[in-house]
């Protein structure tokens, strides 16, 4: 897809040169995908570059392992403080919850036996 074929450069100079390199995401290691993914501003756009491109929803070298939009989603929602249901591997159904729990954000500032007090 157009999505993989994106050209990685460390410069804009690069990209000119007719010699140099073409590197594709498709290169570089599943772990640095994910972090890549988890980066998205939304769970959202983790779920839409999962559906964009085949290396990021589990076919190809990555196939019977939990997709990289998955794994993406599920370290977005660690690194931001809840759990994602471990048994649903759905990343539309899982977009869903992570975009549920990231638009309810109660943060509790005080609680006791009576009481607790949300912004």
């Amino acid at each position: 897809s157009t999505f993989a074929r994106l050209m990685v450069t460390s410069s804009p100079d690069d990209a000119a040169h007719d010699d140099a390199p073409i590197n594709l995401l498709s290169d570089l290691p599943p772990d640095v995908l994910v972090l890549i993914l988890a980066r998205c501003r939304s769970p959202a756009d983790v779920s839409a570059a999962g559906t964009t491109a085949s290396i990021f929803h589990g076919s190809g070298d990555y196939a019977g392992e939990r997709s990289l939009a998955e794994q993406a989603l599920r370290l977005r929602a660690a690194e931001r403080g809840y759990d994602l249901p471990a048994e649903d591997r759905s990343v539309r159904r899982l977009c869903f919850l992570a975009l549920q729990h990231e638009a309810n954000r109660l943060a509790k500032l005080a609680a006791g036996n009576q009481h607790s007090l949300f912004t």
